[in-house]
């Protein structure tokens, strides 16, 4: 009985001890728990202040080349075809079919003498001499000095416009003029090039009389537009590529370079792209000409004000103005620039602009 009464003694002194444990413990993690959500409940912004030892709040800004690129689906504007005339009389002596019409070249001959291609914002509708003015006249210069003679654009017709016209006469195997330029010599071009150029009404060994058709051109491609201008264009020149071409455009994305558009315009996309009447896309690449400088940073680094001035906090919380240039795949892009810093605090904080 004693064994047995020993047992029921030790059963009745364990409840007691339980207890003593389990309130210590309870005072234990009550004591716990009040340090961590005391720790867990973080001053209001207005006091806190960021610190750059944490460097999960610090951001490096890398650099990188900029081009905005956008693909951009483009339309096409033709001139009218055109019907190149020849001011000669007398019997032809050369007469070939160059694919391309090209202002001081030459691809025929009457009586011998060769007749050059010019373009000229003003038809030559004159024989030119010493002392002559006119719109004509300097419509002449002003084309000789883009075909690369060192000529002034204004001045009468006088030995140095007659010197630059000789330098292409050589050229095509004439006769240097000496004091005068016959009309009858020059077949004139409305464009400085002209593609797709065919044969007209003559034929060598035939007759010419002045006003015969000698060339037929196609419809010109004049220009490219875009169907559709894309949105939020960075600011700045641009290039566009298609088919392979670099090409220039303007602030609207056009673009009218002539020696480009024939490249265009001669490609077999092209042919097919017209034989299609718009059933298949013209697509090309516009980019800036000139790369920009930037960061791409966490959007909520970037503070902006008001006014619309963008900025950021650097690592020793002082506030930089930025210049945003563009938002990509949840990115703020920054243009970097002297005196943009390349550390920058991604929580700025309660830090404003200005």
């Amino acid at each position: 009985m004693r064994y047995k009464s020993a047992r029921i003694k030790v059963a009745r002194s364990r409840p007691r001890i339980g207890v003593v444990f389990g309130f210590t413990a309870l005072l234990l993690a009550v004591g716990v728990l009040f340090g961590l959500g005391i720790r867990s409940n973080p001053r209001p912004d207005v006091f806190r202040t960021e610190t750059t030892s944490d460097s999960d709040d610090v951001w490096q800004l890398t650099p990188i080349a900029f081009r905005d690129e956008r693909t951009v689906e483009y339309s096409a504007d033709f001139a009218d075809a055109v019907s190149i005339s020849q001011p000669a009389a007398g019997l032809v002596t050369t007469y070939s079919c160059p694919d391309v019409l090209e202002s001081g070249t030459s691809s025929m001959a009457v009586d011998g003498a060769p007749l050059l291609f010019l373009a000229t914002d003003v038809p030559l509708w004159r024989d030119l001499r010493t002392g002559d003015n006119g719109a004509d006249v300097r419509a002449l210069r002003m084309e000789l000095h883009r075909l690369g003679e060192d000529i002034a654009l204004d001045g009468p017709f006088d030995k140095e416009t007659l010197d630059a016209i000789n330098v292409f006469e050589m050229k095509i195997g004439g006769e240097p003029n000496l004091d005068n330029l016959s009309r009858s010599r020059i077949i004139w071009l409305p464009e400085p090039l002209l593609p797709d150029a065919a044969c007209g009404d003559l034929v060598l060994g035939g007759p010419a009389s002045a006003g015969d058709v000698a060339y037929r051109t196609a419809p010109i491609l004049r220009s490219l537009r875009p169907t559709v201008s894309p949105a939020d264009l960075v600011t700045g020149s641009r290039d566009l590529s298609i088919l392979g071409t670099p090409l220039h455009v303007d602030s609207s994305l056009q673009s009218a370079d002539a020696a480009a558009l024939d490249r265009i315009s001669r490609s077999t996309f092209f042919a097919e792209w017209r034989a299609a009447a718009g059933a298949i896309p013209l697509t090309g690449t516009v980019q800036l000409a000139a790369p920009l400088s930037v960061a791409a940073v966490p959007p909520s680094s970037v503070l902006t004000a008001a006014s619309g001035e963008s900025c950021v906090v650097n690592q020793t919380g002082s506030v930089v103005s930025v210049e945003v240039v563009a938002s990509r795949a949840g990115q703020t892009l920054v243009r970097i620039t002297p005196g943009v810093p390349l550390s920058i605090r991604v929580h700025p904080g309660r830090a404003s602009c200005g």
